[in-house]
């Protein structure tokens, strides 16, 4: 409520949710149009106006500040350095380095990048390992 977000219960149906994760990516993006299936699914039932919208923003966050204070920077810093992350071989972890010191100098912003690294490596670390 604080920060006027929705909820979409009705989206929650399991049957939905099977559907969707089944989804091609042009069944979800076409043509530059997101929410393609949804949109279609919607026809004749919602105005063309509300449906075609393409203005709408989700909320965002200031992970690129995020991950400039000290208390991020520690994690990103243990989990880019550990030995798991390095030894992989899936992404180069001086590369990495390198993008996440230039994004520390602010030269960059690239929280979604650091965000899927870190991710990744958390992900492995729970089903893989």
């Amino acid at each position: 409520m604080w920060f006027s977000l929705e909820s979409r219960v009705p989206f929650l149906d399991y049957r939905l949710v099977e559907k969707t994760l089944s989804l091609s990516s042009g069944d979800i993006i076409h043509k530059g149009m997101t929410k393609h299936y949804l949109r279609e699914s919607m026809k004749g039932i919602v105005p063309e106006k509300i449906r075609l919208r393409v203005d709408k923003n989700g909320f965002d966050t200031p992970e690129e500040e995020w991950f400039r204070s000290e208390q991020f920077q520690l994690i990103i810093q243990n989990t880019l350095n550990s030995e798991s992350f390095r030894s992989r071989g899936i992404i180069n972890p001086d590369k990495v380095g390198e993008l996440f010191q230039q994004h520390m100098n602010g030269k960059i912003d690239i929280p979604k990048e650091i965000w899927k690294w870190i991710n990744l490596e958390l992900w492995f670390r729970e089903f893989i390992d």
